[in-house]
């Protein structure tokens, strides 16, 4: 199962994302019992697209409310990251259709990187992976 709103962080109190990864990230009960978890983050994310904050949304339940970053807005964060379960996790959106790769190389253009080296390494990612979508569209259109 892929689940959109995976990256997430306690807006009005970011001292609690501590009580999100334990209740609801991975290796939690919730994981273990639904088979997908939640990426509790920092609001301090470094590399996001110019607008992110507006894109949000929430979920509340008991006296905790979560933020969740647009989808195309946590790739961009992912794709700076560069981890394999991020890249995995930018593709399988991709696949699915909860990800756009359009929007996420619109967004590009108003992301601060932290340098240099990093654009560069999500550009190139980027790129790899509309190749790698073409890929997937041209083997689907095989009869």
């Amino acid at each position: 199962m892929w689940w959109c709103r995976e990256a997430c962080y306690t807006k009005a109190d970011p001292g609690r994302i501590g009580d999100v990864k334990a209740a609801l990230g991975e290796g939690s009960e919730f994981h273990r019992a639904r088979g997908y978890y939640l990426d509790p983050v920092s609001p301090s994310l470094p590399s996001l697209p110019d607008g992110w904050e507006a894109r949000m949304t929430s979920i509340e339940q008991n006296d905790l409310r979560v933020w969740f970053l647009d989808p195309e807005d946590a790739a961009v964060s992912k794709y700076a990251r560069g981890h394999p379960n991020d890249l995995r996790w930018i593709q399988a959106g991709i696949r699915s259709g909860n990800v756009s790769l359009p929007k996420i190389k619109a967004r590009l253009a108003s992301t601060t990187f932290l340098d240099a080296d990093e654009e560069a390494r999500v550009r190139k990612q980027v790129d790899a992976d509309s190749a790698w979508l073409e890929t997937v569209k041209a083997r689907a259109s095989k009869p």
